[in-house]
């Protein structure tokens, strides 16, 4: 508020007067009261001989526009009758705010009784900054026209447009789902004064799938790793493949060989991701075993055709027979022993097949039996020796031995020399009853086989003792009772023997020594 000084009080208390003379007097015929003020010499001019706002000429009830965020004007009110005294009061010139605002200008005369009011409407325009003061994807900053890069399967961003001014309207337009590619956001600023707009870009690349994993791989149903290997038996020729990229968009290539050979065979896949460019190999080695077959396709003695376990019958005098034993996998050997050399009664001859893997084998054996002089075979099946352990043993003999055995021994030995033994189940013995067996075959083809229970002792539940003795005194009859032992002062240790009623029982004594008197 602006206000011009008075002239002096005098002229306030003269102008006071003179009303009261106007109201207090009769009409004398002097006129009227300005004509009695102006009597008394004081003026009544209310104009302005000068009226601006920051500079521009203004009237009473015009008005002016200002720049945005201007909060104060410079307003120059001169009356005219400043020199009478005149004074004014300026208000409303500060704490503008945006849109219109009345400056007010308030001219008293001279005479203080008349005033007059000028009035201006000061508009303030309306903030036309369309900037924005945060523009940020994901927390990070970006320009207008600039791009992000973002993850193959990102469909949407987390996203901050505030506008520098407050006041100003902000509208973003986004995809409501990203797809691989470009994808534009906008962001639309409209300043506070309504008129003033800006618009920003900014391309989100959401990059293609690059992706190139395997989310299936298995060979003949069971899955498989890269650099893994597969046993496959010998003779496969192909196998049933499954590969299936994680990423249904990518591409997948399998490379093999049509017809799959004895051996390593390398199955390879190229996985190529959908963005083109990254790509990943996995290999398999397909083994393929080579032949475990170490049997015999053909197998005759002298032209005749025998099975493995055959016996055959040769005339007295001979001693070698011909073989033919063919593998029936040409890549497997066989080995021949026993045809030739050979001798009166029984011999045996072998064959022994490798198969091709080196590793599994087959053993065939054929009794060759030559006949005695007289071109007579014998039926004996007797023997001359038999015994378990060391004893004398007869078919249907029972031996009893101790808790623990898993073995006993065998001696059995045919009356006739070309007869044949065979034991079994003199092995593995468990607890209890076991049947020992022996084989006799005679020269003739005659069997008869032995039989033997073996039983196995069980573990004892005996838990008594035998015998005890403390320093050689005998305590058997009255250790239970406690029969006290007397010792020589000093002694800190007695020793002390105890035999279990069972031999199978064992004993731990305690409390034999650090004896105290």
């Amino acid at each position: 508020m602006t206000k011009n000084p008075l002239n002096a009080l005098a002229l306030k208390a003269t102008t006071i007067v003179a009303a009261l003379l106007l109201v207090l007097l009769p009409a004398t015929g002097f006129g009227s009261f300005v004509q009695v003020a102006n009597a008394n010499g004081l003026s009544t001019d209310t104009s302005l001989s000068t009226f601006t706002i920051d500079g521009q000429n203004v009237t009473d009830a015009g008005s002016i526009t200002v720049d945005y965020g201007t909060d104060s004007v410079d307003v120059v009110a001169i009356p005219t009758a400043l020199e009478d005294g005149a004074e004014v009061d300026v208000t409303g010139d500060t704490a503008l705010d945006s849109g219109p605002n009345t400056v007010t200008v308030v001219v008293t005369a001279e005479d203080v009784t008349v005033t007059q009011t000028y009035t201006v409407t000061v508009n303030v325009l309306e903030n036309d900054d369309t900037t924005l003061g945060v523009f940020s994807i994901n927390g990070v900053d970006v320009t207008d026209g600039g791009s992000v890069e973002l993850p193959y399967g990102t469909s949407e961003v987390d996203y901050v447009a505030e506008a520098t001014d407050p006041e100003a309207g902000v509208v973003v337009d986004v995809v409501d789902e990203l797809v691989t590619g470009p994808n534009t956001l906008t962001v639309t600023v409209t300043a506070a004064n309504g008129t003033a707009t800006a618009i920003y870009t900014v391309t989100l690349n959401v990059v293609d799938n690059d992706d190139a994993t395997l989310g299936v791989f298995s060979i003949n149903g069971v899955d498989v790793t890269d650099g893994g290997s597969v046993e496959l038996p010998y003779g496969t020729s192909e196998v049933d493949y499954v590969a299936e990229a994680t990423d249904p968009e990518a591409g997948v290539v399998v490379d093999v060989v049509d017809e799959l050979v004895t051996g390593p065979n390398t199955l390879t896949v190229t996985v190529t991701a959908a963005n083109g460019t990254a790509t990943a190999i996995y290999t398999v080695t397909l083994n393929v075993s080579r032949n475990d077959d170490a049997t015999l396709g053909v197998f005759s003695i002298n032209g005749s055709d025998v099975e493995n376990g055959d016996t055959v019958q040769l005339a007295n005098g001979v001693t070698s027979v011909a073989v033919i034993a063919e593998p029936t996998d040409s890549s497997a050997t066989r080995e021949i022993t026993g045809d030739s050399g050979l001798t009166t009664g029984t011999n045996t001859l072998t064959v022994v097949v490798t198969a091709e893997n080196g590793v599994a084998t087959a053993t065939y054996t054929v009794t060759l039996n030559v006949a005695a002089p007289e071109n007579q075979f014998s039926n004996d099946t007797s023997l001359s020796i038999f015994k378990v352990d060391g004893k004398n043993a007869v078919d249907g003999s029972s031996f009893n031995i101790l808790l623990g055995r898993t073995s006993v021994t065998v001696d059995a030995v045919p009356t006739n020399a070309y007869a044949t033994a065979v034991t079994a189940g003199n092995t593995g013995l468990v607890p209890g009853p076991n049947e020992l067996t022996v084989t006799v075959t005679a020269d003739d083809g005659t069997v008869k086989v032995y039989r033997v229970t073996v039983t196995v002792a069980a573990a004892s539940t005996v838990n008594t003792i035998s015998t005890i003795s403390v320093n050689g005194t005998d305590f058997t009859a009255g250790f239970e009772a406690e029969t006290p032992l007397q010792v020589p002062f000093g002694t800190t240790q007695v020793s002390v023997a105890v035999v279990p009623t069972s031999n199978l029982s064992s004993v731990v004594v305690t409390d034999n020594t650090d004896l105290s008197a």
